[in-house]
């Protein structure tokens, strides 16, 4: 192992860190993460919130339209919302102007809280069914904006959803725990449907499955 392959303990070893102080890094290096509880909602950061940015593309002026622009917005994006997040994005790269147009008049965040409600980014919602999980949630999603008494914050128009996944996704330890086992329960419901369909499901002793 070189430091290359531990770049948050190299990082903090030339800031001069020792001992104890090189835990957090050595915790990020061999993701420790996954042990992290699954109920721990991020808290708004302190200082101003930076919104996640995306380059829009120069469309040319006699571009045909794609028949799939053609859609209402909200049917549009329910349809998007089927997908993964990074595979909406992916999707509008291959239209310029898909990507305009789902960058701007806050198409993106409207995705998002869809995604949220009713599609791939649930796992990011509190479950009614665990004993305090929602009021859990809720003390944390409340710190994001200044809607106290908002029932549902993760639905609200005004709650800075962008600046919260971006959080969810490279700085909660929870919530990259919460998504991967969110990813693992998936995959056991896809093989149970495949079985009971009499579809050949690859199961190993391991666990780990083929092709």
């Amino acid at each position: 192992m070189c430091l290359d392959d531990v770049p948050h303990l190299n990082e903090a070893i030339c800031q001069g860190l020792r001992g104890r102080d090189l835990g957090p890094a050595v915790f990020a290096d061999f993701q420790g993460w996954v042990f992290e509880a699954l109920d721990i909602w991020p808290c708004r950061p302190e200082g101003d919130l930076i919104e996640p940015t995306f380059a829009l593309f120069h469309e040319p002026f006699h571009q045909q339209e794609s028949a799939f622009l053609t859609l209402p917005i909200e049917l549009m994006l329910d349809i998007l919302s089927r997908l993964s997040l990074e595979d909406a994005l992916d999707v509008s790269c291959a239209c310029k102007q898909l990507r305009n147009q789902l960058l701007q008049d806050n198409a993106l965040s409207m995705l998002a809280r869809d995604m949220i409600k009713d599609g791939t980014l649930r796992w990011v919602q509190p479950c009614s069914l665990v004993e305090n999980e929602v009021d859990k949630a809720n003390m944390a999603l409340v710190t994001w904006f200044e809607d106290k008494h908002c029932a549902n914050p993760l639905q609200s128009p005004s709650f800075p959803i962008l600046p919260f996944l971006h959080t969810c996704f490279l700085k909660s330890g929870s919530m990259k725990n919460r998504h991967r086992i969110w990813g693992v329960i998936k995959q056991l419901e896809r093989r149970w449907i495949a079985y009971q369909k009499g579809e050949d499901c690859n199961f190993h002793a391991s666990g780990s499955e083929e092709g």
